[in-house]
């Protein structure tokens, strides 16, 4: 019951505009779900929340995202 946030660079993304977010497999879990937002200008942030009690370490991979405007 938790989360953990990653920030990217992703230059000329503004707030409020679109994403799509690709999650390599490897970080998948029965009991998570991922999100993407543009949290300012140029970031986007990635957010995993751990909806089970036990631990999940999201394994490392290339996350991808795409800003529309």
């Amino acid at each position: 019951n938790g989360h953990q946030t990653l920030t990217i660079t992703v230059t000329g993304a503004e707030l409020g505009d679109v994403v799509s977010l690709g999650i390599p497999n490897v970080s998948m879990n029965d009991h998570a779900s991922f999100v993407a937002w543009v949290s300012a200008t140029d970031i986007v942030s990635v957010k995993c929340f751990n909806f089970d009690g036990s631990s999940f370490d999201p394994a490392a991979g290339v996350f991808k995202v795409k800003v529309f405007k």
